[in-house]
């Protein structure tokens, strides 16, 4: 009988609370073989974790799918701190700039976790460790600890740091600190996993002096075991129905960075002129926001009257400022309905009513946008279609690929108009490509993590 591999996450992001990042690992949790692998994972308090992740909410029903073969360990902070801010303040704001080295919410985890590991390593033994960032000073924080060890560890980054283009760095010194810091981790790591082909390109070419083996693919996926790939159906709408299309999640945009990001260093606004973004690819954050989407139905209802009390347009999550003022400056205001943060089982039950879902991506300049939502998996189980207001990249790839979905072309707002107009008026049939969504099962992705995980060991 084969000795267990002794697997130990660490997770700043986990149930019951759901914010983004926990879905990851418990997809891998769920699936991974409790005859190959013996699971520990070391999380902060559920008081910590609220304080973490305001904007989210406790979910109780997520522990549901954790095997009870799963140790988990529960860590206080040593100190109160927030990764995600509920409201941004003046003393927020002051901070933001004065700490160049970031978000440091491990940095108050780091002595509890280095004197359990220690006692864990020397009385149980770890065979490999695991950790998904962000938070990025997750990785730091174990990479610091573990460097003392010859214990492989996977970092799984499902998002860049350095690159990021969303929001700038306050200054260059954040930027250098961030390049660094991330050059670190991939150095110190035995694998780095990423969610698509883009991203890993990207920091193949922005780390040259990394071995391009340490890379490997393992996307995002569903939460759910199996797919439903039977055919479904856009029916159109009668005069006294509603076509409703909705959003679910956040959109990583800020307008203010956005059009500061286009402006000449001396034009900017007091401390604006020395943020700083990273400029390996030129990219549009405004795509990822849903402005496309809201000209095209403002360009239909002006070309066809009789839709205009009869689109919605629904958004689950966090409502951003802009978005309001996005929304009333396209005369959608009547149109628009804002569900504010819910549950997992209470944001499908929302999404169950509509009858189409948005999808958008960032606009790269010559380049392939690199981010796969989490929230499009969801969309496919919903059987509805999804407008994919995207540009060239991961996120219109798979919607292509699946057979789920409608591209629209964002910088062509009179033919998404009338491509909108056809799908509220039509019946249309979408049938998934079941062996490309397979692909992405969560067992499956469990699978492809086992396999790395050998390959370390």
């Amino acid at each position: 009988m084969k000795n267990k591999i002794k697997l130990l996450m660490i997770a700043l992001e986990f149930p019951p609370v759901n914010s983004t990042g926990c879905y990851r690992y418990l997809k891998f949790l769920k699936h991974l073989n409790s005859n190959d692998f013996e699971v520990s994972v070391i999380i902060p308090t559920d008081e910590d974790l609220i304080r973490l992740h305001p904007n989210a909410k406790v979910d109780e029903t997520l522990l549901i799918d954790i095997p009870d073969s799963v140790r988990i360990i529960k860590l206080a902070f040593s100190k109160k701190v927030e990764y995600t801010k509920k409201e941004i303040t003046l003393k927020s704001k002051i901070q933001h700039y004065l700490n160049y080295k970031g978000e440091q919410v491990a940095r108050a985890w780091k002595k509890k976790i280095a004197i359990y590991l220690e006692e864990m390593i020397k009385n149980e033994s770890v065979d490999i460790v695991f950790v998904s960032v962000p938070p990025f000073s997750l990785g730091i924080v174990v990479a610091e600890i573990l460097k003392q060890h010859s214990i492989p560890c996977i970092i799984d980054f499902r998002d860049e740091w350095s690159l990021n283009k969303g929001i700038p760095f306050p200054t260059y010194f954040h930027y250098r600190y961030a390049f660094r810091q991330e050059e670190l981790m991939f150095k110190f790591a035995s694998a780095v996993t990423s969610v698509t082909p883009q991203l890993i390109k990207i920091f193949k070419n922005s780390h040259p002096t990394v071995s391009p083996d340490k890379f490997s693919l393992i996307t995002n996926g569903f939460d759910f075991d199996g797919i439903n790939t039977e055919t479904f159906i856009n029916k159109p709408i009668t005069i006294h129905e509603k076509y409703i299309i909705g959003y679910s999640g956040s959109y990583y945009y800020d307008p203010e960075s956005s059009s500061l990001a286009k402006l000449p260093f001396l034009k900017r606004p007091g401390l604006k002129k020395i943020t700083y973004r990273q400029h390996q690819t030129e990219e549009d954050w405004s795509y990822r926001s849903p402005l496309y989407f809201l000209k095209t139905i403002s360009n239909l209802m002006n070309r066809k009257s009789d839709l205009k009390n009869r689109i919605e347009f629904h958004h689950i999550g966090h409502l951003p400022n802009w978005l309001n003022k996005m929304v009333n400056e396209y005369n959608l205001n009547e149109n628009f309905i804002a569900h504010g943060f819910v549950s997992k089982s209470e944001n499908i039950a929302i999404q169950s009513k509509f009858n189409a879902l948005l999808c958008t991506s960032e606009k790269v300049i010559n380049g392939e946008h690199y981010c796969l939502s989490s929230k499009v998996f969801d969309y496919v189980q919903m059987k509805k279609p999804i407008l994919g207001f995207v540009t060239p990249g991961a996120m219109k790839v798979f919607i292509e690929q699946s057979g789920c979905g409608v591209i629209f072309d964002p910088d062509n707002i009179d033919e998404s108009s009338r491509k909108l107009e056809e799908l509220i008026n039509s019946y249309l049939e979408f049938n998934p490509n079941k062996n490309y969504l397979e692909k992405f099962l969560a067992e499956n992705l469990s699978n492809s993590l086992t396999t790395l995980i050998n390959s370390l060991i």
